[in-house]
C-alpha cells in the first residue's frame, strides 16, 4: 500500500492528497533518479504553462519574452516599467506593464525576490529563463527559415524591405507576382504573420518593421 502525503496551501486554504508510488531500491542512485525524474516533470509542466500564456497574448508574445529576458538580472519596479514603456511595441498597447508582471508572475515565470523590509525586486525563474530561451527571436526565425526553405528567399526579402517601415499594401506590393507563391497559392499575410510569429517583423504606429532579431539574420 503506497504512503498518503496531504498538502496544504495557506494561500486559497485548500487540501491536496498525494498517493505515493513504491519502488524498490535496487542501488544507491535509485532515489537521485527519482528526485531528478520528479523535477524534470514539474519544471516541464511549468514551461508549458508560460508558453501557453505566451501562446494565448500573441499582441503581447515579444513584450512578454523581452520582460523575461530583462528580469533575469533582478530588477526594481520602476526599472521595469521604464523598460517596457521604452518597447515600441508597447506604444498601442491596452495593457500596462503591471499587468503584463502580474500575468508572468501569476503562471510562475518571474518572481519577486525581497531585497529588504523596503524593497522588492523582480527576478524571471528557472522555468521563465528556460522558456525565454525556447522564445529568442533570433532563434525562432532560424529555424522557421529552416524548416521552410521554399521560401527562404521571400522571408529574407520582406524582411531587408521592412528596415523601413511600409504598410501591409507595399509588401503585398513587393511580392505581387512572385511564382513561388502559386504552386500552392499562397498570400502576402502568410509571409508577414509567420515573421511577426518568429519575432522577425513587429507592428508598430501601423506599418511593419524589422525587429534586431531579423536585421541579424540578414548581416
Amino acid at each position: 500500500m503506497g504512503t498518503k502525503v496531504i498538502g496544504l496551501n495557506l494561500k486559497d486554504n485548500t487540501m491536496h492528497v498525494y498517493r505515493g508510488e513504491q519502488r524498490v531500491v535496487k542501488q544507491v542512485e535509485d532515489p537521485v533518479e527519482v528526485i531528478k525524474t520528479e523535477a524534470s516533470g514539474e519544471g516541464a509542466y511549468a514551461e508549458k504553462k508560460i508558453l501557453d500564456l505566451i501562446s494565448s497574448e500573441p499582441a503581447y508574445r515579444l513584450v512578454l519574452y523581452k520582460i523575461l529576458e530583462f528580469c533575469e538580472t533582478p530588477r526594481s519596479a520602476t526599472e521595469v516599467g521604464q523598460e517596457v514603456r521604452s518597447f515600441p511595441e508597447m506604444k498601442t498597447a491596452i495593457h500596462s506593464p503591471v499587468i503584463l508582471l502580474g500575468w508572468l508572475e501569476e503562471v510562475g515565470s518571474i518572481e519577486r525576490i525581497v531585497v529588504d523590509k523596503e524593497e522588492e525586486r523582480w527576478q524571471t525563474t528557472e522555468a521563465g529563463k528556460k522558456v525565454a530561451e525556447l522564445e529568442a527571436p533570433a532563434k525562432r526565425l532560424l529555424e522557421l527559415l529552416a524548416q521552410e526553405p521554399v521560401y527562404h528567399d521571400i522571408y529574407m526579402q520582406v524582411l531587408q524591405f521592412c528596415q523601413s517601415p511600409r504598410a501591409r499594401t507595399e509588401i503585398e506590393s513587393l511580392l505581387e507576382g512572385n511564382p513561388v507563391m502559386e504552386q500552392p497559392k499562397v498570400f502576402p499575410t502568410f509571409f508577414i504573420q509567420r515573421l511577426e510569429d518568429a519575432g522577425a517583423l513587429e507592428w508598430v504606429d501601423k506599418h511593419w518593421w524589422t525587429t534586431e532579431a531579423g536585421k541579424g539574420v540578414l548581416g
